[in-house]
């Protein structure tokens, strides 16, 4: 399946910029499961823009503004061949062998970055018994599809009621907010139960009906012993498959904000963002 992908971001400010420096992790990744055949990203600025990868491997794009300016617009048009190889099999091994494996020291030396707790993840212990519980005799895998169904039924989807800094013990008393936050709570308690989760950027078939589709979306991926990294997304309550563009990877949001900026400026500021995506 072939994607064409748009994305757009616009950035207004109430009083001039006179510096600044700006960061977009918008680019989808190469990997196994999807291939970036063309792309092509400009700004407003008209600023020679520079590419580096970021700690966990991801192409970011910084542009330094060179003059004053009041607004910045970045456009980036991509295509993205997508294999429709399926949901990855979880449970090829034994429930006692995966639970070795995640009890290894080893193991936990290498997965550490996904499973601490962060400032966005991390859960309050009154808070634990709201949640189910990884059983010694339960297939990771099984334990984590009926995580994902709890989470989906825990939250209402509601647009603007939380924010970037809305943190999992909030998220508690509101049982409402957005990818993000659905992503946010089920890496908090995954994480818990020594399972290694970590927080995943990118784009959703629009023809699906899907929530999350009108913006970058999120979701998760959560390593199965045996299998892998598996995708999950509890905001649809599915696993992830060829209709999940991914752009990014990290701990937590912070890790994989579409736009981070250095600026210098007194005021406030409008951000806007608008994402069309064609499968072809």
């Amino acid at each position: 399946m072939e994607y064409k992908i748009s994305y757009h971001s616009n950035n207004q400010y109430f009083n001039t910029v006179k510096d600044g420096i700006f960061e977009f992790l918008v680019l989808p990744e190469n990997n196994e499961d999807q291939l970036v055949s063309t792309w092509k990203i400009k700004n407003s600025l008209l600023a020679e823009p520079f590419y580096y990868f970021n700690i966990f491997g991801f192409r970011v794009c910084r542009i330094k503004a060179s003059k004053p300016f009041s607004e910045l617009s970045l456009e980036m048009k991509v295509k993205v061949q997508k294999n429709t190889r399926g949901i990855t099999n979880g449970l090829l091994w034994e429930t006692q062998k995966c639970h070795d494996l995640l009890q290894d020291a080893i193991f936990k030396i290498d997965h550490h970055l996904f499973l601490q707790s962060t400032t966005f993840t991390s859960l309050s212990e009154t808070n634990h018994h709201l949640f189910p519980s990884l059983q010694a005799d339960q297939h990771p895998y099984k334990y984590l599809s009926h995580l994902n169904t709890t989470i989906h039924q825990f939250f209402t989807y509601t647009p603007n009621i939380t924010d970037v800094h809305t943190k999992v013990n909030d998220l508690i008393e509101l049982k409402k907010g957005v990818c993000q936050d659905y992503a946010h709570l089920m890496i908090a308690i995954a994480r818990l139960n020594q399972i290694p989760a970590r927080y995943v950027s990118g784009f959703l078939n629009q023809g699906k009906g899907y929530l999350g589709a009108a913006k970058m979306h999120a979701w998760l991926e959560c390593y199965v012993p045996g299998a892998g990294w598996i995708g999950f997304d509890p905001t649809n309550h599915l696993k992830t498959d060829e209709n999940y563009i991914k752009v990014a990877h990290g701990c937590d949001y912070k890790d994989c904000a579409p736009i981070k900026g250095v600026i210098k400026t007194n005021g406030k500021q409008i951000t806007d963002h608008e994402v069309v995506v064609h499968a072809q």
